[in-house]
């Protein structure tokens, strides 16, 4: 027997809504709470312990939803996780020092390949004139500019042209506070350090902390020792005290690339009339033209001049040097992430990886978690090599700016959405974008770390932050890539089954990442098939279907719809919240698209009692967790968050129509109708705020009321008791309103 179809709802009556008598504005939380925080995602009891009518007197248990608005927060989550998926300066002899006493530092000579490649391949930038000029005048020079602007080619190159032959590197970890004294023991104790030499230190490690007196002091040992110091800094490298400006010389402008790919191909094919030569050839000019454009530093363009002047005479392909540059590129990347030797500096790049853009303290705790299983017996001590006496681990040791520019990471001013709405944030991410994948590979693929990495990204899954369990599952997702049946019996098939739904989101948050791959897509399809079928195993099948609304509907989502519809039929309640999640994503990828197809289905699960529990809860899922910014002229407030089902109705007639036959079902027909007023207790909290909002709130419950006189009975008692005395957070506009249309 199916269940008596509701009045087609009567067009709503004509004229203006009422206006809502002027109060106090009102908080933006519900006056009835949807929910409290659930024990776990749908956790609602089986469908027998359903609420019954109110008017019955029978207080049974009810399921609870999420906190409003979550299925957004969840997409923000995941576009934010979707880019996861997607030459030598040092050479010859190496003198070690014991600088402060505490850690040997390394002064290297600086490779005679690169001194004659500066010397004769430089070109010279805007205003180098003007900046020679500068630095002549100083024994130590802090050169700042950018990643990228050859600010170690532009402090050789000053060296040279103060007669400077003979070049050091020092190692980024010396101690600059006790460079003087240093350079003082060499010049009474044999001098490894030659007079006249120039003394070259790029993003030293101890910059943060460098004070102007330490320079004095240097200055003086520099004098006796006839050498020069020149320091290369970053743009956000902030120096510690005023003294330190007199010091400080800032880069003007790299020169051309294209000048620079020019000048090195004169420089190795020994003129410029051999490099003219070869760019005058069509298929060169054509290489240089699509190429030039995706160098990014002088040391890329170096590198895109020494390819061209490598390849073969006879042809030049544009697919061979891309490659190349691709692989040296590589090649680059490996050698910074092997010098990362430091555990605390890889546990932080490891960290930032599986969570890039992600806020800055969110990446802290998780480097400090790794690190802890990485260096399990250095986690509170160390010991002095002065003493031999065990000491607290020093945690202010490197500052964050430091650490970013080792990490070559950067923090950016973003917003996050909480529960109780967006608030400012600080983001963290790798300035390169193809670093996290990279280094996931490098990792994964490198080291026999696997276990360990598994267990330490098990443990994050369990954060109560959802960007972050987002984020960590995504990283699964690529590790699968890399290793696919490893992920799935060492994690994936466990978490599938498992009765916590942050688990069973994981996975599915994880197959997004193979269900993308061509090479992985009919394993994750075949393997979501076997647990779609498991009619004994609920939260295989809730897997199942999230993994069909996250992953596998982006390929055929009519197929998915279609899966989605066959577990409706007398669903387990997990499967009915993963329901409703996957129409949420569907939802939130193409909204016109499938709001038609999905309220439709809804309507028609209603007149099916196989279907018609799944409808209830399916639908009160999507109305609480699907919001969507929309612009208001309300002041001091640039956007308001719509429920979206309402803001479709706004806007359409035929959803409109068919939103308002769902709601009239829902309110008349009794079950789960505790969670329906909560979710009407929402909408009205969000429109107390906003006059648009409250306007179209409005006309959907009057035409509700005049479609249904029960549901219109259940929205008067809802108003009346946004104005009660008992509420706390009063709704008195909405209340006002929803009277006033429905008498």
């Amino acid at each position: 027997m199916t269940t008596p179809q509701a009045p087609a709802p009567a067009p709503a009556p004509a004229g203006p809504v009422p206006a809502a008598p002027q109060a106090a504005p009102s908080s933006t939380a519900s006056s009835a709470p949807a929910s409290a925080e659930p024990a776990e995602v749908g956790s609602k009891p089986p469908a027998s312990a359903q609420s019954s009518d109110p008017q019955s007197g029978d207080d049974q248990a009810s399921p609870t939803l999420d906190e409003p608005g979550q299925g957004a927060a969840r997409q923000e989550a995941l576009r934010n996780a979707q880019h996861v998926i997607d030459g030598d300066v040092v050479g010859r002899d190496k003198f070690v020092f014991l600088v402060g006493g505490e850690k040997k530092a390394a002064i290297c000579r600086l490779s005679p390949l690169y001194y004659e490649r500066v010397q004769d391949a430089f070109v010279d930038p805007d205003g180098w004139d003007e900046l020679r000029e500068q630095f002549h005048k100083r024994r130590t020079v802090i050169l700042r500019g950018t990643p990228g602007q050859g600010r170690t080619a532009m402090a050789v190159r000053l060296l040279m042209s103060t007669s400077t032959e003979v070049m050091y590197d020092l190692d980024p970890r010396v101690d600059l506070n006790r460079l003087a004294e240093q350079l003082e023991q060499g010049q009474h104790g044999g001098g490894t350090v030659e007079r006249g030499a120039g003394l070259l230190l790029c993003q030293s490690g101890h910059m943060a902390a460098l004070h102007g007196r330490a320079l004095r002091d240097l200055d003086d040992a520099l004098i006796k020792a006839d050498a020069r110091l020149v320091l290369t800094v970053g743009p956000d490298m902030r120096l510690a005290d005023e003294e330190l400006i007199e010091y400080l010389v800032e880069l003007p402008s790299a020169p051309s690339y294209r000048r620079i790919v020019e000048r090195h191909l004169e420089w190795r094919l020994g003129g410029e009339r051999a490099a003219q030569e070869l760019l005058a050839r069509e298929e060169v000019r054509t290489v240089l033209d699509e190429l030039i454009d995706e160098v990014t530093s002088c040391e890329g363009a170096a590198l895109l001049a020494y390819i061209l002047s490598e390849e073969p005479g006879d042809t030049i392909s544009l697919a061979r040097v891309r490659e190349r540059m691709a692989r040296r590129s590589l090649d680059a990347f490996d050698t910074w992430f092997e010098d990362l030797r430091d555990v605390d500096l890889r546990s932080f790049a490891i960290a930032l990886a599986a969570l890039d853009g992600l806020p800055y303290e969110d990446v802290a705790r998780a480097a400090e978690k790794l690190r802890q299983r990485l260096a399990p017996t250095a986690q509170t001590l160390i010991v002095s090599p002065d003493s031999g006496q065990p000491v607290s681990r020093n945690r202010f040791r490197m500052p964050r700016r430091q650490l970013l520019e080792l990490l070559r990471a950067t923090v950016v001013d973003t917003e996050v959405r909480r529960p109780y709405g967006s608030v400012p944030s600080q983001a963290v991410a790798y300035k390169d974008r193809s670093y996290p994948r990279a280094i996931l590979s490098q990792v994964w693929q490198g080291y026999q770390i696997h276990d360990l990495l598994l267990a330490w990204l098990t443990e994050l899954v369990e954060e109560p932050s959802e960007p972050v369990v987002v984020q960590v599952a995504t990283t699964l997702g690529v590790l699968s890539t890399f290793s696919f049946h490893h992920l799935l019996t060492a994690v994936l098939l466990t978490w599938a089954g498992s009765e916590d739904p942050d688990k069973r989101e994981a996975v599915a948050y994880a197959l997004r990442v193979p269900a993308a791959d061509e090479r992985l897509r009919g394993s994750v399809t075949h393997l979501v098939n076997l647990w779609f079928g498991s009619a004994d195993t609920p939260a295989l099948q809730a897997t199942a279907a999230r993994v069909h609304g996250l992953a596998l509907a982006g390929a055929d989502p009519e197929a998915s719809l279609a899966a989605l519809d066959r577990l409706a039929r007398d669903a387990d309640y997990k499967v009915e919240f993963a329901i409703g999640a996957g129409f949420i994503d569907l939802l939130m990828v193409d909204t016109t698209r499938f709001a038609p197809t999905i309220l439709s289905t809804l309507l028609r699960w209603f007149d099916d009692p196989e279907r018609t529990d799944t409808a209830r809860l399916v639908f009160l899922i999507i109305a609480n967790d699907l919001m969507t910014d929309h612009a208001t002229t309300e002041p001091d407030t640039l956007s308001v968050d719509w429920p979206t089902l309402l803001g479709l109705a706004h806007n359409s007639p035929a959803l409109r129509d068919l939103l308002i036959r769902i709601w009239c079902r829902m309110l008349s027909e009794g079950s789960y109708l505790d969670l329906a007023e909560g979710v009407i207790d929402g909408w009205a909290s969000r429109a107390e705020g906003d006059r648009a909002l409250l306007e179209a709130f409005a006309r959907m419950v009057r035409a509700v009321g005049v479609a249904d006189p029960r549901a219109r009975s259940i929205l008067r008692r809802c108003a009346v008791r946004w104005c009660s005395d008992d509420n706390l957070l009063p709704l008195p506009k909405a209340a006002y309103t929803v009277e006033a249309v429905l008498t």
